[in-house]
């Protein structure tokens, strides 16, 4: 059996390397920040509201200071909010979008082994497929450890919306929920 040229290696290798990004990619996403996501995205929402301005409530027709007791219509209308269900149209896109990558996982499996059958079998090459998944998961090792830093020094501070604008966002969304 002859070896695989180093075009056909390098095709090969490219594969391998692109099964590997894109099965770390899809469990990472729907694992860990899908999840994380929704939990800070909850917690962003929260404190938001918690840190409103006094003035804020008071557009919306919520007394602060509770002289006259805030109209049970807005309190039904804050707790009907709270307490329902997600949206199904926003649900099923998700559900879509995990399904769908993971079709998309077993089609890239598929594709790789089928090209190494090809390789192996049909043109009777050899290729040395352990050294191309130890040099493509070393790589992606350490591109992992440098991303990592990256996201936790740097991603990890940012905030995508000051603290000075959720109190008009807030109150425009309410406007919109609660007219």
């Amino acid at each position: 059996m002859k070896y695989a040229s180093e075009n056909e290696i390098f095709f090969f290798d490219t594969m391998v390397h692109i099964l590997i990004l894109y099965t770390v990619l899809y469990v990472l996403f729907s694992i860990v920040v899908s999840t994380t996501s929704k939990k800070e995205f909850n917690q962003t929402i929260i404190d938001a509201i918690d840190g409103l301005n006094p003035k804020f409530f008071t557009k919306i027709g919520i007394c602060t200071i509770v002289k006259p007791p805030p109209s049970p219509a807005i309190l039904q209308n804050l707790e009907n909010f709270y307490n329902s269900d997600p949206d199904t149209t926003q649900k099923d896109f998700n559900n879509v979008l995990i399904s769908g990558g993971g079709a998309v996982l077993i089609a890239l499996f598929v594709t790789v082994l089928i090209a190494y059958l090809i390789m192996r079998y049909s043109a009777e090459k050899n290729v040395n497929i352990r050294h191309i998944l130890y040099s493509n998961l070393l790589l992606f090792a350490t591109i992992g450890c440098i991303e990592m830093l990256f996201f936790f020094n740097v991603g990890n501070n940012y905030s995508p919306v000051l603290p000075s604008e959720l109190e008009e966002i807030a109150y425009d969304d309410f406007k919109k929920i609660f007219p």
